[in-house]
Protein backbone atom coordinates (compact mmCIF):
# COMPACT_ATOMS: atom_id res chain seq x y z
CA UNK A 1 0.00 0.00 0.00
CA UNK A 2 2.58 2.47 0.95
CA UNK A 3 4.43 1.19 -2.95
CA UNK A 4 0.97 2.40 -4.34
CA UNK A 5 0.53 5.69 -2.45
CA UNK A 6 4.14 6.56 -3.12
CA UNK A 7 3.71 6.16 -6.96
CA UNK A 8 0.28 8.23 -7.15
CA UNK A 9 2.71 11.03 -5.23
CA UNK A 10 4.75 10.61 -7.91
CA UNK A 11 2.06 10.75 -11.21
CA UNK A 12 1.69 14.44 -11.57
CA UNK A 13 5.56 14.98 -11.88
CA UNK A 14 5.95 12.39 -14.39
CA UNK A 15 2.93 14.10 -16.09
CA UNK A 16 4.60 17.60 -16.09
CA UNK A 17 7.71 16.05 -17.35
CA UNK A 18 5.69 14.69 -20.18
CA UNK A 19 3.90 17.88 -20.64
CA UNK A 20 7.18 19.82 -20.62
CA UNK A 21 8.69 18.07 -23.47
CA UNK A 22 5.63 19.23 -25.70
CA UNK A 23 5.78 22.81 -24.46
CA UNK A 24 8.17 25.25 -26.27
CA UNK A 25 9.60 28.30 -24.58
CA UNK A 26 7.53 32.02 -24.30
CA UNK A 27 9.03 34.42 -26.68
CA UNK A 28 9.12 37.60 -24.09
CA UNK A 29 11.30 40.68 -24.55
CA UNK A 30 12.17 39.98 -27.99
CA UNK A 31 13.40 43.44 -28.98
CA UNK A 32 14.79 45.47 -31.49
CA UNK A 33 16.67 48.68 -31.77
CA UNK A 34 19.26 51.06 -33.81
CA UNK A 35 21.94 53.36 -33.31
CA UNK A 36 19.56 56.07 -34.86
CA UNK A 37 16.18 56.04 -36.61
CA UNK A 38 17.40 58.09 -40.01
CA UNK A 39 20.38 56.78 -42.12
CA UNK A 40 21.21 57.57 -45.83
CA UNK A 41 20.88 55.51 -48.67
CA UNK A 42 23.81 52.55 -48.65
CA UNK A 43 24.86 53.39 -45.23
CA UNK A 44 24.59 50.45 -42.89
CA UNK A 45 22.34 50.40 -40.23
CA UNK A 46 22.77 47.52 -37.29
CA UNK A 47 19.73 46.31 -35.73
CA UNK A 48 20.22 44.80 -32.30
CA UNK A 49 18.18 42.42 -30.68
CA UNK A 50 17.21 41.59 -27.38
CA UNK A 51 15.96 37.93 -26.45
CA UNK A 52 16.28 34.73 -28.17
CA UNK A 53 14.22 31.74 -30.25
CA UNK A 54 14.36 29.42 -32.11
CA UNK A 55 13.83 30.97 -35.57
CA UNK A 56 14.30 34.49 -36.55
CA UNK A 57 13.36 35.94 -40.48
CA UNK A 58 13.90 39.53 -40.88
CA UNK A 59 11.48 41.51 -43.10
CA UNK A 60 12.74 44.90 -44.50
CA UNK A 61 9.80 46.54 -45.70
CA UNK A 62 10.76 47.10 -49.07
CA UNK A 63 8.75 46.02 -51.96
CA UNK A 64 9.08 42.22 -51.95
CA UNK A 65 10.05 41.66 -48.20
CA UNK A 66 7.21 43.27 -46.41
CA UNK A 67 5.69 41.64 -43.07
CA UNK A 68 2.12 42.78 -43.52
CA UNK A 69 2.06 41.26 -47.44
CA UNK A 70 3.81 37.89 -46.22
CA UNK A 71 0.05 36.14 -46.41
CA UNK A 72 -1.31 38.64 -49.58
CA UNK A 73 -0.59 38.98 -52.94
CA UNK A 74 0.92 42.24 -54.43
CA UNK A 75 -1.44 43.47 -57.21
CA UNK A 76 -0.41 46.58 -59.50
CA UNK A 77 -2.93 48.06 -61.79
CA UNK A 78 -1.10 48.00 -65.34
CA UNK A 79 -1.21 47.64 -69.06
CA UNK A 80 -0.26 44.57 -70.90
CA UNK A 81 2.36 45.20 -73.92
CA UNK A 82 4.52 42.97 -76.09
CA UNK A 83 8.00 42.88 -76.01
CA UNK A 84 10.69 41.59 -78.58
CA UNK A 85 13.74 41.37 -80.37
CA UNK A 86 14.62 39.62 -83.38
CA UNK A 87 17.66 38.53 -85.77
CA UNK A 88 18.21 36.84 -89.05
CA UNK A 89 21.72 35.30 -90.19
CA UNK A 90 23.83 34.74 -92.08
CA UNK A 91 23.67 37.61 -94.14
CA UNK A 92 24.42 35.37 -97.27
CA UNK A 93 21.00 33.86 -97.08
CA UNK A 94 18.13 34.28 -99.71
CA UNK A 95 15.14 33.28 -97.57
CA UNK A 96 15.71 36.47 -94.91
CA UNK A 97 12.25 37.26 -94.58
CA UNK A 98 11.08 34.25 -93.13
CA UNK A 99 8.97 34.42 -89.84
CA UNK A 100 5.35 35.68 -89.69
CA UNK A 101 3.66 37.27 -85.77
CA UNK A 102 0.25 36.17 -86.18
CA UNK A 103 -1.99 35.86 -83.21
CA UNK A 104 -5.56 33.55 -82.77
CA UNK A 105 -8.43 33.17 -80.28
CA UNK A 106 -9.86 29.99 -81.71
CA UNK A 107 -6.77 27.91 -81.73
CA UNK A 108 -7.94 24.42 -80.07
CA UNK A 109 -4.39 23.65 -78.04
CA UNK A 110 -3.50 20.62 -79.75
CA UNK A 111 0.07 21.27 -81.16
CA UNK A 112 -0.06 19.48 -84.27
CA UNK A 113 -0.12 20.73 -87.96
CA UNK A 114 -3.17 20.31 -89.19
CA UNK A 115 -5.06 21.84 -86.04
CA UNK A 116 -3.20 24.71 -87.09
CA UNK A 117 -3.51 25.41 -90.43
CA UNK A 118 -7.72 25.10 -89.12
CA UNK A 119 -7.49 27.61 -86.68
CA UNK A 120 -8.06 31.45 -87.52
CA UNK A 121 -4.54 33.60 -87.25
CA UNK A 122 -4.55 37.56 -88.00
CA UNK A 123 -1.28 38.85 -88.82
CA UNK A 124 0.31 41.45 -87.07
CA UNK A 125 3.64 41.28 -89.13
CA UNK A 126 3.47 44.79 -89.88
CA UNK A 127 4.25 45.66 -86.02
CA UNK A 128 7.24 44.50 -86.48
CA UNK A 129 10.67 45.82 -87.91
CA UNK A 130 12.62 43.19 -90.10
CA UNK A 131 16.12 42.84 -88.46
CA UNK A 132 19.02 43.14 -91.51
CA UNK A 133 20.88 39.91 -91.62
CA UNK A 134 24.21 40.22 -89.33
CA UNK A 135 27.09 38.17 -90.93
CA UNK A 136 27.54 34.81 -89.28
CA UNK A 137 26.48 35.28 -85.73
CA UNK A 138 23.25 36.86 -84.59
CA UNK A 139 22.62 40.53 -84.03
CA UNK A 140 19.18 41.79 -82.19
CA UNK A 141 17.15 44.37 -83.28
CA UNK A 142 14.69 45.31 -80.58
CA UNK A 143 10.90 45.51 -81.95
CA UNK A 144 9.20 48.72 -80.54
CA UNK A 145 6.89 47.79 -78.13
CA UNK A 146 3.66 47.30 -79.16
CA UNK A 147 0.00 47.51 -77.10
CA UNK A 148 -1.60 44.17 -77.38
CA UNK A 149 -5.25 45.47 -75.29
CA UNK A 150 -7.06 45.69 -79.03
CA UNK A 151 -6.39 41.80 -79.39
CA UNK A 152 -7.76 40.98 -76.44
CA UNK A 153 -10.53 43.60 -77.09
CA UNK A 154 -11.48 41.36 -80.38
CA UNK A 155 -11.89 38.40 -78.14
CA UNK A 156 -13.23 39.37 -74.65
CA UNK A 157 -12.41 36.82 -72.10
CA UNK A 158 -10.98 34.38 -74.08
CA UNK A 159 -7.53 33.53 -74.23
CA UNK A 160 -5.26 34.28 -76.87
CA UNK A 161 -2.66 32.61 -78.85
CA UNK A 162 0.33 33.93 -80.40
CA UNK A 163 2.04 32.13 -83.57
CA UNK A 164 5.55 32.71 -85.05
CA UNK A 165 4.57 30.83 -88.55
CA UNK A 166 7.96 30.18 -90.34
CA UNK A 167 8.97 29.09 -94.04
CA UNK A 168 12.40 28.34 -96.34
CA UNK A 169 11.73 28.38 -99.81
CA UNK A 170 12.88 25.17 -102.06
CA UNK A 171 16.12 25.73 -102.97
CA UNK A 172 17.45 28.30 -100.81
CA UNK A 173 20.23 29.33 -98.97
CA UNK A 174 18.25 29.57 -95.85
CA UNK A 175 18.50 32.36 -93.12
CA UNK A 176 17.97 31.78 -89.11
CA UNK A 177 15.31 33.45 -87.45
CA UNK A 178 15.75 34.05 -84.32
CA UNK A 179 13.53 35.70 -81.81
CA UNK A 180 15.23 36.93 -78.05
CA UNK A 181 13.83 38.81 -75.02
CA UNK A 182 9.96 37.81 -75.52
CA UNK A 183 8.05 39.24 -72.52
CA UNK A 184 4.39 40.51 -71.74
CA UNK A 185 4.86 42.80 -69.42
CA UNK A 186 3.13 46.09 -67.76
CA UNK A 187 3.60 49.40 -69.21
CA UNK A 188 3.38 51.17 -65.94
CA UNK A 189 5.45 49.14 -63.48
CA UNK A 190 7.99 47.11 -65.95
CA UNK A 191 6.53 43.68 -64.40
CA UNK A 192 6.10 41.18 -66.79
CA UNK A 193 2.52 39.53 -66.92
CA UNK A 194 4.20 36.75 -68.67
CA UNK A 195 7.92 35.91 -68.95
CA UNK A 196 8.77 34.05 -72.09
CA UNK A 197 8.92 30.67 -70.22
CA UNK A 198 5.36 31.16 -68.94
CA UNK A 199 4.58 32.00 -72.64
CA UNK A 200 5.30 28.26 -72.84
CA UNK A 201 6.37 28.41 -77.29
CA UNK A 202 5.98 25.02 -78.79
CA UNK A 203 8.11 24.19 -82.38
CA UNK A 204 5.62 22.23 -84.73
CA UNK A 205 7.38 21.52 -87.77
CA UNK A 206 5.48 20.72 -91.11
CA UNK A 207 6.98 19.63 -93.98
CA UNK A 208 10.31 19.05 -95.41
CA UNK A 209 12.27 18.09 -92.92
CA UNK A 210 11.78 14.19 -93.42
CA UNK A 211 13.70 15.77 -96.70
CA UNK A 212 16.83 17.32 -95.59
CA UNK A 213 16.69 15.90 -92.18
CA UNK A 214 19.65 17.11 -89.86
CA UNK A 215 19.34 16.87 -85.94
CA UNK A 216 21.88 19.31 -85.70
CA UNK A 217 19.95 22.12 -87.33
CA UNK A 218 16.19 21.64 -86.09
CA UNK A 219 14.48 24.72 -85.25
CA UNK A 220 13.47 24.69 -81.17
CA UNK A 221 12.68 26.65 -78.15
CA UNK A 222 14.98 26.93 -75.75
CA UNK A 223 14.25 28.34 -72.38
CA UNK A 224 15.22 31.80 -73.78
CA UNK A 225 14.57 32.10 -77.25
CA UNK A 226 12.84 30.90 -80.45
CA UNK A 227 14.89 29.92 -83.39
CA UNK A 228 13.89 29.29 -86.81
CA UNK A 229 16.82 26.78 -88.42
CA UNK A 230 18.04 23.85 -90.81
CA UNK A 231 21.05 23.06 -93.12
CA UNK A 232 22.34 26.16 -95.06
CA UNK A 233 21.01 25.22 -98.92
CA UNK A 234 17.45 23.44 -98.47
CA UNK A 235 16.22 21.56 -101.45
CA UNK A 236 13.15 21.66 -100.37
CA UNK A 237 10.14 23.99 -98.91
CA UNK A 238 9.79 23.54 -95.45
CA UNK A 239 7.46 25.05 -92.94
CA UNK A 240 7.40 25.17 -88.96
CA UNK A 241 5.28 26.92 -86.35
CA UNK A 242 6.17 28.06 -82.96
CA UNK A 243 2.61 28.45 -80.62
CA UNK A 244 2.58 29.90 -77.62
CA UNK A 245 0.36 28.89 -74.71
CA UNK A 246 -2.65 30.34 -73.85
CA UNK A 247 -2.36 34.14 -72.56
CA UNK A 248 -5.63 35.55 -70.83
CA UNK A 249 -6.21 38.84 -70.45
CA UNK A 250 -5.18 40.93 -67.34
CA UNK A 251 -5.83 44.28 -65.71
CA UNK A 252 -3.03 43.97 -62.78
CA UNK A 253 -0.16 42.42 -62.15
CA UNK A 254 0.16 39.75 -59.33
CA UNK A 255 3.46 40.06 -57.87
CA UNK A 256 3.12 37.16 -55.63
CA UNK A 257 3.54 37.41 -52.03
CA UNK A 258 6.53 39.37 -49.97
CA UNK A 259 9.13 36.76 -48.05
CA UNK A 260 11.42 37.13 -45.51
CA UNK A 261 15.15 36.02 -45.16
CA UNK A 262 15.75 33.56 -42.58
CA UNK A 263 18.69 34.69 -40.26
CA UNK A 264 18.57 31.83 -37.57
CA UNK A 265 17.54 28.49 -37.60
CA UNK A 266 17.55 26.07 -34.35
CA UNK A 267 20.95 25.02 -33.37
CA UNK A 268 22.70 28.32 -34.45
CA UNK A 269 23.97 30.66 -32.10
CA UNK A 270 21.97 33.31 -30.43
CA UNK A 271 21.49 36.23 -33.24
CA UNK A 272 22.44 39.90 -31.38
CA UNK A 273 22.78 42.01 -34.48
CA UNK A 274 22.20 42.09 -38.18
CA UNK A 275 23.36 44.77 -40.61
CA UNK A 276 21.37 45.64 -43.72
CA UNK A 277 21.38 48.44 -46.64
CA UNK A 278 18.90 50.34 -47.81
CA UNK A 279 19.26 50.63 -51.21
CA UNK A 280 16.40 53.42 -51.89
CA UNK A 281 15.19 56.98 -49.92
CA UNK A 282 12.14 56.13 -48.35
CA UNK A 283 10.44 54.90 -44.84
CA UNK A 284 10.78 51.56 -43.83
CA UNK A 285 8.81 49.40 -41.30
CA UNK A 286 11.26 46.92 -40.35
CA UNK A 287 10.13 43.39 -38.67
CA UNK A 288 12.33 40.67 -36.93
CA UNK A 289 9.88 37.56 -36.56
CA UNK A 290 10.90 35.01 -33.92
CA UNK A 291 9.79 31.39 -33.56
CA UNK A 292 10.09 29.09 -30.95
CA UNK A 293 8.56 25.93 -32.45
CA UNK A 294 8.27 22.09 -31.88
CA UNK A 295 6.53 19.10 -33.26
CA UNK A 296 3.53 20.29 -31.38
CA UNK A 297 2.85 23.65 -30.44
CA UNK A 298 4.24 27.02 -32.18
CA UNK A 299 4.82 30.14 -30.42
CA UNK A 300 6.02 33.39 -32.14
CA UNK A 301 6.67 37.31 -31.35
CA UNK A 302 7.55 39.95 -34.06
CA UNK A 303 10.17 43.55 -33.15
CA UNK A 304 9.21 46.32 -34.69
CA UNK A 305 11.21 49.36 -36.18
CA UNK A 306 10.74 52.18 -38.19
CA UNK A 307 13.63 53.39 -40.09
CA UNK A 308 13.96 56.85 -42.36
CA UNK A 309 16.20 56.19 -45.25
CA UNK A 310 17.15 59.77 -47.17
CA UNK A 311 19.36 60.13 -50.48
CA UNK A 312 22.84 59.76 -50.44
CA UNK A 313 25.05 62.84 -50.36
CA UNK A 314 26.73 60.82 -52.98
CA UNK A 315 26.04 61.75 -56.40
CA UNK A 316 24.04 58.72 -58.02
CA UNK A 317 24.26 57.36 -61.21
CA UNK A 318 21.39 54.84 -62.56
CA UNK A 319 23.59 53.83 -65.47
CA UNK A 320 26.49 52.86 -63.65
CA UNK A 321 27.20 48.79 -64.61
CA UNK A 322 27.32 47.64 -61.39
CA UNK A 323 25.70 49.08 -58.49
CA UNK A 324 26.09 47.55 -54.61
CA UNK A 325 25.31 49.14 -51.62
CA UNK A 326 28.81 48.25 -49.89
CA UNK A 327 31.58 47.25 -50.95
CA UNK A 328 32.45 45.70 -47.52
CA UNK A 329 30.18 43.39 -46.37
CA UNK A 330 31.08 42.78 -42.32
CA UNK A 331 29.18 39.53 -40.69
CA UNK A 332 28.92 39.03 -36.94
CA UNK A 333 31.47 35.67 -36.12
CA UNK A 334 27.99 34.54 -34.25
CA UNK A 335 25.75 35.43 -37.40
CA UNK A 336 24.76 32.88 -40.16
CA UNK A 337 24.64 35.69 -43.19
CA UNK A 338 24.22 39.17 -44.00
CA UNK A 339 22.75 41.21 -47.05
CA UNK A 340 23.81 43.47 -49.42
CA UNK A 341 21.80 45.44 -52.17
CA UNK A 342 22.80 45.18 -56.01
CA UNK A 343 21.69 46.58 -59.30
CA UNK A 344 23.41 45.96 -62.31
CA UNK A 345 22.90 47.80 -65.92
CA UNK A 346 23.64 44.23 -67.90
CA UNK A 347 22.18 40.56 -66.95
CA UNK A 348 24.89 39.58 -64.24
CA UNK A 349 26.60 36.59 -61.92
CA UNK A 350 28.52 36.02 -58.93
CA UNK A 351 31.45 34.06 -58.24
CA UNK A 352 32.75 33.43 -54.72
CA UNK A 353 36.18 32.73 -53.56
CA UNK A 354 35.48 29.95 -51.35
CA UNK A 355 32.67 27.30 -51.42
CA UNK A 356 31.95 27.87 -47.40
CA UNK A 357 30.63 31.51 -48.49
CA UNK A 358 27.65 31.11 -50.69
CA UNK A 359 25.02 33.86 -52.24
CA UNK A 360 21.67 33.69 -52.53
CA UNK A 361 20.82 34.77 -55.81
CA UNK A 362 23.67 34.01 -57.71
CA UNK A 363 22.46 35.49 -60.95
CA UNK A 364 19.84 37.87 -62.07
CA UNK A 365 18.62 40.50 -64.84
CA UNK A 366 19.25 43.93 -66.00
CA UNK A 367 17.86 47.02 -64.16
CA UNK A 368 16.18 45.05 -61.36
CA UNK A 369 17.09 45.81 -57.51
CA UNK A 370 18.38 42.02 -56.27
CA UNK A 371 18.73 41.73 -51.89
CA UNK A 372 21.78 38.92 -52.50
CA UNK A 373 22.01 37.29 -49.02
CA UNK A 374 25.32 35.92 -48.08
CA UNK A 375 25.79 32.73 -46.17
CA UNK A 376 28.88 31.54 -44.03
CA UNK A 377 29.36 27.96 -43.62
CA UNK A 378 31.36 26.28 -40.88
CA UNK A 379 35.24 26.62 -40.99
CA UNK A 380 34.38 29.77 -43.74
CA UNK A 381 37.59 32.10 -43.62
CA UNK A 382 37.57 35.11 -42.06
CA UNK A 383 38.40 37.30 -45.71
CA UNK A 384 37.17 36.23 -48.62
CA UNK A 385 35.96 38.07 -52.06
CA UNK A 386 32.54 37.74 -54.24
CA UNK A 387 33.21 38.81 -57.71
CA UNK A 388 30.12 40.43 -59.25
CA UNK A 389 29.89 40.16 -63.75
CA UNK A 390 28.04 42.21 -65.23
CA UNK A 391 28.63 42.17 -69.27
CA UNK A 392 32.13 43.26 -69.36
CA UNK A 393 32.52 44.99 -66.06
CA UNK A 394 33.37 43.34 -62.58
CA UNK A 395 32.95 44.61 -59.18
CA UNK A 396 34.31 42.82 -55.73
CA UNK A 397 32.68 42.50 -52.62
CA UNK A 398 34.88 42.08 -49.68
CA UNK A 399 33.44 39.89 -46.79
CA UNK A 400 34.90 40.13 -43.05
CA UNK A 401 33.79 38.03 -41.00
CA UNK A 402 34.11 38.91 -36.99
Amino acid sequence: MKRLIAFAALLPALFACNDSFYRVAPLSGFEVSTEKDTYKAGERVTFNLKGDADFVVFYSGEEGSAYDYRNKHRLYPDEMRLSFSTATYPDNGTNPHSGRLLWSNDFPGVYDPEWIKLSTWHDITDRIVYPLPSPTYYTLYDTEDMDISDIFAAAPGEPVYFCWEFHTEANSIRNRFRIDNWHIYGRNTGKDFYSFPQCAFVMVEGCGFDVDPSPTYFPKVTDKYIVWDGISKSSAYKEGWAVSGPISFAEAIDAGKDSGVALKAIGDPVLREYNYYFAKPGTYEVVFEAMNINSEQQTSAIARKTITIEASDAPQDDTAAIQVSSEILRIAADAANASFNLKCASSWTITSSDPLVGVSPSSGNAGDLYIVTVTIGNGAPSESTLTITSGEATKTIKVVIG
